[in-house]
């Protein structure tokens, strides 16, 4: 399947509406970015996926640990309907796997509780960070996902393609000529 995408990386906001304005884009995925970034993410009803919402995160403060969401930017995402990507390649790329696991664990668990969709992939730069399915689906599971909600951190790209084929509620775009 072979389809249009646009993501967004970048440390400073500029060019952001423009680019995720862009209408003959089927996926748009915005890369986490701090709270700041992340709430502006999540409030954009165009978004589709947030990726790696734990990176732009520099220290954890005294008493918890920072990861990049909370409860009020959780409810964003449900209400705007916006999927939280988990990237293996971050993880093995990262030098600090501690942290970087340890957050997007309680960023697993804020999700299973305001029933936010994750989506969780290798998100390969190379052919070294490539793993298959069974591997992925098993490290969803250490990370805090059931066996359901493993297999449909998979599947919600499609999910997320068939959304963006609606034209409007009941009518579908089924082929562009």
């Amino acid at each position: 399947m072979v389809t249009d995408v646009v993501m967004f990386e970048g440390e400073n906001n500029y060019g952001f509406d423009r680019t995720i304005n862009l209408k003959k884009t089927k996926l748009k995925i915005v890369e986490g970015n701090g709270f700041e970034g992340n709430r502006k993410t999540l409030q954009n009803k165009k978004v589709d996926i947030l990726l790696s919402p734990e990176k732009g995160i520099k220290k954890d403060s005294m008493h918890h640990r920072n990861s990049g969401l909370n409860h009020v930017l959780c409810k964003l995402a449900k209400e705007n309907n916006i999927v939280i990507a988990i990237s293996f390649s971050d993880i093995l790329n990262s030098k600090n796997r501690s942290d970087v696991i340890a957050r997007i664990m309680q960023n697993v668990k804020l999700c299973k509780k305001y029933k936010v969709k994750i989506m969780f992939g290798s998100f390969a730069k190379n052919k070294w960070e490539l793993r298959g399915y069974e591997d992925l689906k098993d490290f969803a599971k250490i990370l805090g996902m059931d066996d359901k909600m493993a297999k449909e951190a998979f599947n919600v790209i499609e999910e997320i393609l068939n959304k963006n084929n609606e034209i409007r509620r009941g009518v579908k775009l089924v082929n562009e000529a």
